[in-house]
Order: structure tokens, then sequence, then C-alpha cells
């Protein structure tokens, strides 16, 4: 059976002045180039000088510098770091530094603001992995996370903390995450030594490309590799806001379905893989992503993060709040506090809801609820604002639910947004507040887990992951029906008239610190996955190992260039045929070329050129697939340039992954003439 590589790792040449130049990766790995054969390709010897004969020298035609395309395994700016194909070839190595890759990375986690993503729990953590003994790398792949004099501060404060821990930024510029995920790779690709692990925080799917590589036989590195899927995806949480009243949303943002899929595959293809709770783990199954078979592979605990309100991170006051066998009660509510994004996802709807439910009781009930001196209800909204839809702000919104309240409700909007400054409102003695957590997604998980450790008075929507939170006791009393709004205000009526429970946690930072220290070592213990090897038979006698089939048309100069960039291949061409199709050509130049190509192919390489009538591509490429012997087969155009690892590095995913069809990504330019490099 053949196998079809088709638009591999190429370059097409777009004669269109206005044509948007678009950029994709390719990985600089090739096989193994002998001495002969490089300066067989270039009479001078120019690539086995400058590349160390560990790769091909990418030449420059306008002033800038010449750049090395290493060989398999070979790294570095002149192919003298050398490949590493397994953990056993480490054996004698010792090899205990952790990669983190984040997007974001605040190591300010008192002062950060209400919904900091994974920018605090990751300071924490990361801090937690400096003190186990680790030597610890930061690479932050969002440059305008790091650029401001503030955020600068606080990295090298956290820097000189932890001395053996080293921060790097990706270079300035806008990129996707599609491009960041690349970038990922070539900083892991270029490292002289190897990290023991490689941990790939959030879901933006920053370890897609390098897993896929790794996984692809493409980099071969002694790495544990572990995905932290901190939370669903932005795609699943789309789903999560639908309730049976509501048809199912169908989302159709690309940019989204393009990050799930990226997120998705990290996840897949990791050797280990934690979740902050089970919920999580939950959501992905659903979403039938497929975990890792082994179930040491997997796990769920909850992310570290220092008490916003004390700052420590042995926190005595939270282990013996975590551990009272009666929890202590908070005396009749008075005050409502929303926290969260001003947002449907926020759960503002429910709570607004809930109130107008609970000004809607008889009369005889609104006394008895309000009481004579409570001629009000106070309530307090914290959060962003954000979109409500309709082309409705979150405030916009507020508004207009409130304007009915009139008199019986006195409602203010802050926009104070740090967390600690929240907590202190909220927990003022003798005022008698209650801070209410409406959303049903995770956004508000870590306020939920701080408010518990600080003994702030909480309720909260009842999910699986809040439940994973809060202490099993006090469950019931704290946790209302989720996306509920008359269940919503019944807690309310009874935390107006009763009081609420300071409800405790269900683990401590003590806790979690234990738990936490017991699965970096299982991960530290953990072999990673050798270098893949090919699922293919060896090649008979005679026979050929790939087919390129090149169609061409009346464009000598471009074919040139596509000839010279097969010719200049990293992969040994002695088991590679080259057919080229000339799809009727009347140029008389074109028509010499052919003539002094046909008889010089066939005699030094078995090479063929064929001439056939003028019937366009698809017939040419039918032609040349009829006359070739190669397990797999290639097409290309006299418009294409290959990169000089294309040939191998196809073939290698081709030979790994067992595929039928292997694709992949391009590079383009304008002009007629070859590109001087590409970086």
């Amino acid at each position: 059976m053949t196998c079809f590589i088709v638009s591999s790792l190429l370059i097409y040449i777009f004669l269109d002045p206005n044509q948007e130049i678009r950029h994709t990766f390719g990985t600089k790995l090739m096989s193994t180039i002998s001495k002969q054969q490089q300066q067989q390709r270039d009479g001078a010897g120019e690539y086995w000088r400058h590349c160390n004969g560990r790769g091909v020298l990418q030449r420059s035609t306008r002033g800038k510098a010449n750049t090395c395309v290493c060989n398999a395994g070979w790294r570095g700016a002149d192919c003298t770091i050398p490949p590493i194909l397994t953990r056993h070839d480490l054996q004698n190595v010792k090899v205990k530094d952790i990669l983190l890759v984040t997007d974001t990375f605040h190591p300010a986690p008192a002062t950060a603001p209400l919904f900091p993503d994974m920018a605090a729990p990751l300071s924490t953590l990361g801090a937690f992995i400096a003190q186990q003994g680790f030597g610890l790398h930061i690479l932050v792949t969002s440059p305008s996370d790091t650029n401001s004099k503030t955020k600068k501060q606080a990295l090298n404060s956290f820097s000189r903390q932890h001395p053996n821990t080293r921060i790097h930024t990706l270079p300035p510029g806008k990129r996707t995450p599609w491009d960041a995920s690349n970038d990922v790779l070539r900083f892991i690709a270029d490292q002289a030594n190897p990290f023991q692990m490689v941990i790939f925080a959030g879901h933006e799917g920053l370890g897609f490309a390098t897993l896929t590589a790794a996984r692809q036989g493409l980099l071969c590195i002694p790495s544990l590799f572990v995905a932290l899927q901190d939370s669903p995806t932005e795609l699943m949480r789309s789903y999560l806001l639908n309730t049976p009243d509501n048809p199912k949303y169908l989302n159709t943002d690309v940019r989204l379905l393009k990050i799930d899929y990226m997120q998705q595959r990290t996840v897949e293809l990791a050797d280990a893989v934690i979740a902050p709770n089970k919920h999580v783990l939950d959501h992905l199954t659903d979403a039938e992503w497929r975990l890792p078979d082994q179930l040491n592979a997997l796990y769920h605990l909850s992310m570290l993060t220092i008490p916003v309100i004390t700052g420590k991170q042995d926190d005595a006051d939270e282990v013996e709040r975590a551990d009272e066998l009666i929890p202590a009660r908070q005396s009749p509510v008075r005050e409502f506090v929303y926290i969260g994004p001003l947002s449907g996802e926020g759960g503002l709807d429910v709570f607004i809801g809930a109130i107008d439910a609970l000004l809607a009781r008889d009369a005889r009930a609104h006394r008895r609820l309000l009481g004579v001196k409570n001629k009000h209800v106070k309530v307090t909204f914290f959060g962003p604002n954000a979109h409500m839809g309709d082309g409705l702000s979150g405030e916009h919104y507020i508004e207009e639910r409130a304007h009915h309240w009139g008199a019986r409700v006195r409602w203010s909007v802050s926009r104070d947004y740090q967390l600690r400054n929240i907590f202190k409102y909220v927990g003022e003695p003798q005022k008698g507040r209650l801070a209410v957590l409406a959303s049903p997604l995770d956004m508000t998980l870590q306020v939920l887990h701080q408010a518990l450790r600080a003994g702030i008075p909480v309720i909260a929507a009842n999910t699986r992951a809040a439940q994973e939170l809060v202490h099993l006791q006090d469950r019931r009393d704290i946790l209302f029906p989720n996306r509920d709004a008359p269940g919503l205000a019944r807690r309310l009526a009874e935390a107006w008239a009763n009081g609420v429970l300071l409800a405790r946690p269900q683990v401590t930072l003590k806790h979690l610190s234990q738990q936490w220290r017991q699965v970096l070592g299982e991960l530290h213990a953990m072999p990673s996955q050798p270098c893949p090897d090919s699922v293919n038979a060896k090649l008979k006698e005679g026979e050929k190992l790939l087919s390129v089939v090149l169609v061409h048309h009346n464009r000598p100069s471009l074919l040139k260039q596509a000839i010279d960039s097969l010719e200049r291949q990293s992969m040994n061409l002695t088991n590679v045929e080259v057919i080229l199709v000339d799809d009727g050509s009347t140029d008389p130049t074109a028509q010499t070329m052919l003539s002094d190509l046909a008889w010089r192919w066939w005699q030094d390489r078995g090479w063929k050129v064929l001439r056939e009538p003028n019937r366009y591509l698809g017939a040419a490429r039918n032609t040349g697939a009829k006359h070739a012997t190669g397990r797999y087969l290639l097409f290309m155009d006299d418009d294409d340039v290959a990169m000089p690892d294309k040939l191998e590095r196809m073939v290698r995913v081709a030979e790994v992954s067992g595929a039928d069809i292997v694709t992949g990504g391009h590079y383009s330019f304008l002009g007629m003439n070859a590109p001087d490099r590409i970086d």
C-alpha cells in the first residue's frame, strides 16, 4: 500500500503582490547526513564547515546571517548540542529541572485581582516546586504579562526569593495560541540540557506542538510531559450554561474550536494529567477526551493558593478551623454581596432573580422577613462589568432589573476587584454580610476556596467542583441548587432570618502541600516515553522509500529552484526517486532543460522525466503516481521549494505513526526568487 504525503512542510510561491504572507512552523530536526554527501551537494563544503557536519546551512541572499537546520536530535545555532534519545541515555546525569509553561504568571497572590485565572495559584505552585529542591524554569508566553514595570519588579522579587528559579519570556510580538505553541516547541528543543519534567498549565493548548512532535518522533528528549488542566476549556464552559429550558448551545467560533482541539491533544498526548478536582476530569471524559490509561497518571487535587487575608503559607487558624467538630454560625444577615463577573456566566441573572423572588412574597411574609427595624434589603455587587446579551452590559442589566425594587432594596456596584479588600468588606464584624457565588462555572472556585479558608460567610452554587472544596458536613448548609433562582431565594431568606453557617474547608493548605509533595515525588520517579520506533517493515532489496512526483509547465526558473531544494535534502537520496512530469511545456528554455535533465537524472540517480500533452495538474499527477515505485508518495509543484528536512520529517512521521496520509503546514513568500531563509 502506498502512503500519500501531501501539503507537507514546503513553500508555495504566490505571484500576486498583494498576497498576504502566511506562516506556520517547521521544527529543525533532520536525520544524519554524511560529510561526503554534504560536500557533494555543494562543492565548497560550506554546509559541513558551518554546521559541524550535523545539519544543512540555509543561505541568505539579502544580507541576513545564514542559519543551520540541524539533523535529527542535534540542536543549537551551529548544531553542537548532541541528541538525546531516551531517559535511559541519561542514567548517569542527575536532572532535576522542571519547566512550567504558562501564558500568565503573577507572583503576587495577595494583591491579585478577583479572577486572576491561573496566575496566583501558579505562582504559589512555582514557589512550592522551588522549595522542594527542583531547579525551576518558568516560560511565560504572553509578553504583555511581563512588560509592565510592576510585573517586572514582582518577577525579579520572585527570582530573588527562589534563587534556583529562572523566568523566561518569548520574544515580543502579537501571537496566536498556535504561534505560542510553536514557539514553546522551539524553546524546549533548543535547550542544551533537557528538562526532567515539563508542565503545561492552562487551557490554551501551549503543549500541542511539543507533544505532537515528541509523539511523531521529531523531538526526542527524556522529558516527562504533564498537562495541568486547571478548568474546563472555554468551549466546554459555553455548554455548562445550558439549562433544560434552553436549546443546546452550539459554538461556531473557529478560534475556540481550534484552541479546544489543541488543548485536547495536549491532554491526550501527555504522560500525566493533573486537574484541580474530579469535576474537571469528568468534563474531559464527558467530552470524550482520551485520558491516560494508567490510573497513576491521573491526579485531581486543588491548586495551591496562599490565603489572601493572612498571606501566610502555613496558616494555623485555617488548620484549626478545618478541624472544628462544630462550625461557627454567623448572626442574621443584613446584606447580600454578589461576587463574580457581571454576566450570565457569573450567575448575575440567577442572583437578581432570587432577589426578585425574595421581594415577591406576600405582605405578611415580607414583614416577617424584614422585621420592624429593617425597612430594606442591602445588596452590593463586586465584579468586572461584562456583557449580558442583547447589547446590555452587566451594570445596565442591574439598573433595568432593579428599577422595580424601589426603596425596598439599596444596591450599589463596587469597582474594587481586589479579593483581599472584598473579603475584608464581607468579613467586617457586626455588619451581617453574606458573600454569594452564583456562577455555575469554575471561575469562582478559587474565591470559594479562599473564603472557606478565611472563615468568610459564603454560599455558593452546588456544583461537583464546589462540593469537593466544602467540608462534607457543611455542604447542605451553604450550597444552593445550581441555576435555580427560587432555590437561592429560599437560602437567602434562611440566612436573613437565622444566620448562616461558617462552613469549613474540606482541605487546608497544609494538607494540599502534603498531596502536592507526594504527586511531585511520583512524577519525578515516573519514566518518560521513549522516542517512538518505526512501525513499518524494512525496505526490500531495490525498493524505494519515497517517490516524489514533481509537476511542471513552462516555468523553468521555478523548476530549477524546486529541483535544487530536493537535491539538498537531509534524507539519504539513494532511497528516493523523483518523477518529473512535464504537462505539455511549449517554452524552448523549458524543453531544453527537460532534455538535459532526462539523460543526466536517469544516468546518475535513476530518476525519471516524463512528457505528455497539456492536461493540467490532476492528470499530470496521476501519470506520475502510475510510475511511482516508492513506499510513500509525495506531490510537489514546480513553484514549491522544499525545506531542507522536508522529506525526512514527513517520512519519519509516516513511519512512526503508520498513517496512510501525512500532511503539514507551509510558509508563503512573494516573487520569482527562492527565499533566502526561514526564521
